[in-house]
């Protein structure tokens, strides 16, 4: 039998995990506190968007270490040119503010063209 997914919530440096019909009656009841908890960074810089969010679920990590953060760099006309996802909050930080720096740089412009990241 597949084991239903867990989805979590932060919690101070960490996370705790729930089943579906828990997480969704504490989204609910909780739906501001949700939306802020979701975002970490949110920049356009040069026509592309860097975002980076708490996923509540876990997107492919290791038993014990959930994946739950993910920063994405957007282009409207292309899509999706990169993405990391995360453990922590701390390396989603850190994440978000790379891809800042890299897209400032132009180090995406390769990738907009059609050339790869």
């Amino acid at each position: 039998m597949k084991r239903p997914k867990e989805w979590y919530l932060e919690r101070g440096d960490g996370y705790e995990m729930f089943t579906m019909p828990e997480f969704l009656a504490w989204h609910v009841a909780h739906r501001v506190e949700h939306e802020r908890q979701r975002h970490v960074g949110d920049d356009v810089i040069n026509g592309l968007r860097v975002l980076t969010q708490f996923l509540f679920l876990d997107c492919g990590g290791q038993p014990g270490r959930p994946l739950l953060y993910e920063t994405r760099v957007l282009e409207g006309t292309i899509g999706e040119l990169a993405c990391r996802r995360y453990c922590s909050r701390a390396q989603a930080i850190a994440g978000h503010a790379e891809f800042v720096s890299q897209v400032r740089r132009g180090e995406l412009d390769a990738a907009r063209r059609g050339g790869g990241a």
